[in-house]
């Protein structure tokens, strides 16, 4: 699968960056691998799971909602007793939204009430041995 347009690369890359650096990882080299490409339409939705590791260096997962228009779906992270809300139907449904988190955290999507939710997954990978560049 390929995505393109002429700015893919640096927003994707910005994303990144940010979730590199929210999960505590900004000093190292953070990859992301393309998982999977899941579409949910409406009653559609994920129970309760962790993800399994599914390369060498995994450590987290990224979420990137592609623009559509849908409501519900919230994704529930939780960890050690602590639980968050993320919804990710954003108002205005031309704009990419994304979250990311730690693969032992048990995470599940909440029905779609309307609407299709697409998103990319991608395994978070950090990469032994290169330290990112500060400047």
């Amino acid at each position: 699968m390929r995505i393109g347009g002429k700015s893919w690369n640096a927003n994707f890359a910005a994303i990144l960056s940010h979730v590199s650096a929210g999960l505590g990882c900004g000093g190292w080299k953070v990859s992301a691998e393309l998982y999977k490409l899941l579409v949910y339409d409406q009653g559609g939705f994920f129970v309760a799971h962790r993800d399994t590791e599914k390369a060498e260096g995994m450590f987290g997962t990224l979420v990137v909602v592609l623009p559509s228009a849908h409501r519900g779906g919230e994704l529930i992270v939780g960890h050690a007793g602590r639980e968050v809300t993320v919804d990710l139907a954003e108002a205005e449904s031309s704009e990419v939204g994304f979250v990311a988190f730690y693969a032992d955290c048990e995470h599940e999507v909440r029905p779609i009430t309307a609407g299709h939710r697409v998103c990319l997954v991608y395994n978070l990978i950090q990469v032994p041995g290169h330290a990112s560049k500060k400047a």
